[in-house]
């Protein structure tokens, strides 16, 4: 696939996904409306439904979808390519990225209608706003310097928290930041910021160099700050171009491959247990071979250039993919599943109060008061059960000669006695709350029963509209991708 035809699917399907994300957020939000008012009116009928949580939870997954963008953070040590990357991936020469300065300060690179750079402080000063000549002048260093603040444990601007730069970028607009970071041999103040943006991220992309594969201060960081936390990253090897020029016989066709063949395995021993997904080899899907410089100056002479032998259009497609189907399919299948529960608490809710209508209360709440005994006996008889056929198939080893794995087994029962409790705990107490609204109601004021069942009726009616909107719009996604 050509690049040109890689960018402009890419773009397509992140106007896709902000589309169906804008049309669920707006179902979301009439959904928290239908059943927020349904609540006042409960005030001067029957009572509320006591579903507070489930408009606070829609009301939130709302607001981040509406807001939602995709978030890449750029990690790897000093003169890798990140700036020339990320260059070349947007198309302008819009970052640093010259011969001899580092990049000194965490950028962050968002959509905006017009160029601008604001410089946030973390010393209690105001943002400064800079053009882009003097944000380059003033926010990049030497190597030479850059290396003699990070053995004296030094930071460049210790006054200066992180950078934002707002570009009108088709890439941007359509859902995308991109987070700049500092190298990884630089001062450990300034490695704990770019960690600050680690777990808020959908992707790394980890920035690493052909003519220095997998050295110790980047093995060291992997095995530190990204193995085992469940992130996923893509590994792109830059300057792959520079391995033909190291060659003394460039035109070597038998020395290239077995030059790269070498160094393909370097790679593949170091980063393979990263690319691994519930034990699937994606290490394909996963570390790419880039010839940055390349691609930027081709793109900068022309957007649109075919950047094929640069690595990018597969790189591309990759990206693509993990963003637009599988982290965006699995935000909405989240969503949905909050609106499901929604709704279904809201329809449970209200079979619940439809019967208490015409019921004396004072009997309801006595049941009330059995069905807890009842629910308690029975979340003891299940824990119980379950410690019996726990016992029953452990090794007897385990038990008499490791007091290790028998307080761990313990504890994980104590733990889900304690959480199987809370969670019947709060159900009654939710249910209480139902028939003290109703309770308080009864004695205020006399109910008109024929009003309030169509009240309800139609606010079963409602939230089963919105919800069959969102499953609509989530099925539609699916097929747009089969």
């Amino acid at each position: 696939m050509s690049e040109q035809v890689a960018n402009n699917r890419f773009i397509q399907d992140l106007e896709r996904v902000a589309q169906v994300r804008s049309e669920i957020s707006v179902c979301l939000s009439k959904l928290a409306e239908t059943i927020n008012q349904a609540e006042l009116a409960g005030d001067s009928s029957s009572g509320k439904l006591s579903l507070e949580r489930d408009i606070e939870d829609i009301t939130v997954a709302s607001k981040n979808l509406q807001q939602g963008v995709f978030h890449l953070l750029v990690l790897g040590d000093m003169k890798r390519g990140k700036s020339t990357f990320l260059n070349a991936l947007i198309g302008e020469n819009l970052l640093p990225s010259d011969v001899n300065p580092c990049t000194a300060v965490l950028t962050v690179l968002r959509y905006g209608p017009e160029k601008k750079v604001t410089i946030h402080f973390n010393d209690g000063k105001s943002p400064q706003q800079l053009d882009f000549q003097n944000f380059k002048y003033k926010y990049t260093i030497d190597p030479a310097e850059a290396k003699k603040l990070e053995q004296e444990k030094k930071q460049a601007f210790p006054d200066v928290d992180y950078a934002v730069v707002e570009y009108p970028l088709t890439l941007l607009e359509k859902g995308i930041e991109i987070v700049d970071s500092p190298g990884l041999n630089d001062t450990e103040a300034r490695n704990e910021l770019s960690l600050g943006y680690v777990n808020n991220c959908h992707a790394i992309l980890f920035v690493m160099r052909a003519s220095q594969p997998c050295t110790l201060g980047e093995r060291r960081y992997l095995e530190n700050y990204i193995k085992g936390r469940g992130l996923t990253v893509f590994f792109l090897v830059n300057a792959w171009d520079q391995v033909r020029e190291s060659l003394i016989d460039p035109d070597d066709v038998e020395e290239l491959k077995a030059s790269e063949d070498r160094l393909r395995q370097v790679f593949n021993a170091n980063l393979a247990e990263y690319c691994s997904v519930e034990g699937q080899n994606i290490y394909d899907e996963r570390v790419f071979e880039l010839s940055s410089i390349q691609a930027l100056r081709r793109r900068l002479k022309n957007p649109q250039a075919d950047l094929e032998g640069t690595g990018f259009p597969k790189f591309m497609e990759a990206l693509n993919t993990f963003l637009t189907r599988e982290r965006a399919i699995a935000e909405l299948r989240q969503v949905r599943t909050l609106a499901r529960q929604a709704v279904n608490h809201t329809r449970e809710a209200v079979a619940r109060r439809l019967p208490l209508l015409d019921q004396d209360v004072n009997f309801a709440l006595l049941g009330l008061g059995v069905g807890f005994l009842q629910a308690d006996q029975a979340r003891r008889e299940l824990v119980k059960t379950a410690k019996k056929e726990l016992v029953k198939h452990l090794p007897q080893v385990a038990h008499e000669q490791s007091q290790v794995v028998y307080n761990a087994v313990k504890e994980c029962f104590d733990s889900y006695e304690r959480e199987v409790s809370k969670r019947i705990n709060d159900d009654i107490v939710s249910r209480k709350s139902e028939l003290d609204n109703l309770v308080k109601q009864k004695e205020t004021r006399e109910i008109n029963r024929e009003s309030e069942f169509n009240r309800l009726k139609n606010l079963q009616e409602d939230v089963i509209a919105q919800l069959q909107k969102i499953e609509a719009a989530y099925s539609n996604i699916l097929a747009y991708y089969s």
